[in-house]
């Protein structure tokens, strides 16, 4: 295994460049009080899926596990998931590994059925 050192450069870059946005728009958040308005909660009322990401990730942040579950239960359950197969493909890509595992199609059709069957459930409960 060598590591391209061009690629671990680009994959460095782009996670920094994450992880600014995701700081800035903690500071904006947390400080100044501006928030993301939900245009599927604005006109409908109903939570969409993703209502409440932002309240999970501060209040992963904090280490505050039960609120980060009880603001968005899919993404509690599938963000950890997430993260692990995107830091194994990119570790791939950095070391040029070509034949890494690959998410089958039907795993995404599961995660987007799976998906909105849980916004339907959280509005009816």
């Amino acid at each position: 295994m060598q590591i391209d050192n061009q690629r671990l450069k680009k994959v460095i870059s782009e996670y920094g460049i994450i992880l600014l946005i995701l700081i800035g728009y903690y500071f904006l958040n947390t400080i100044f009080h501006l928030k993301v308005v939900c245009l599927f909660n604005f006109f409908t009322g109903y939570l969409c899926p993703g209502c409440g990401i932002t309240r999970y990730f501060i209040a992963m942040l904090h280490g505050d596990l039960v609120s980060a579950f009880y603001y968005n239960q899919f993404v509690f359950i599938v963000f950890p998931l997430f993260l692990i197969y995107m830091i194994y493909c990119k570790v791939c890509y950095v070391i040029n590994y070509d034949n890494y595992y690959k998410i089958p199609n039907i795993v995404y059709i599961f995660l987007l059925i799976s998906l909105i069957m849980f916004g339907i459930i959280r509005n009816i409960i």
